[in-house]
């Protein structure tokens, strides 16, 4: 047997040695620190916020299994959506795939399915944009209900001021 250790073919060098990437290295390096600098962290939050970590993992072990019929019924009822909403997907796809593909079909069927593919592209953006919109209206409904809530949301230079 041979005994010698084997070379490891990772580069030696801990820091990259293009000088772009270095630039790049520091760069990041100086942005961290001011987006540190900015979110005004103290002892105190840091040891409040371990607290709350700790208290948070407590209530997770050791894990309660009480109820798990639960459990299974929601991971069954999660796997049956998945599965359903999968082989809607595939039966509605390859269709409008098939048809919309100009290489297969002629013109006249090509094109209303490739319609057909685009305004539910279109629909699907634009529920996710009517989502955030709402969203946000909720939180500046919030934010106007409240006249203290909402002074204390952010302050005069749009920071998010610390309780106490």
């Amino acid at each position: 047997m041979n005994a010698t250790p084997v070379a490891d073919s990772a580069s030696p060098y801990v820091f990259p040695r293009h000088r772009t990437a270095q630039i790049t290295f520091v760069l990041l390096a100086v942005y961290v620190v001011y987006a540190a600098a900015q979110m005004e962290v103290s002892w105190e939050r840091v040891q409040a916020g371990l607290e709350h970590a700790a208290r948070f993992l407590s209530r997770m072990f050791p894990p309660n299994f009480e109820r798990s019929e639960l459990l299974w019924k929601g991971l069954a009822e999660s796997l049956q959506i998945a599965v359903l909403a999968s082989a809607l997907g595939i039966v509605l796809a390859l269709p409008f795939g098939l048809l919309g593909a100009r290489n297969l079909m002629p013109a006249w069927i090509s094109w209303p399915a490739r319609l057909v593919v685009v305004l539910a592209r279109d629909v699907r953006k634009r529920s996710r944009v009517e989502a955030a919109l709402a969203e946000m209206l909720a939180f500046r409904k919030a934010m106007e209900d409240s006249l203290v809530t909402g002074l204390r949301a952010r302050d005069i230079d749009a920071r998010v001021p610390r309780a106490g």
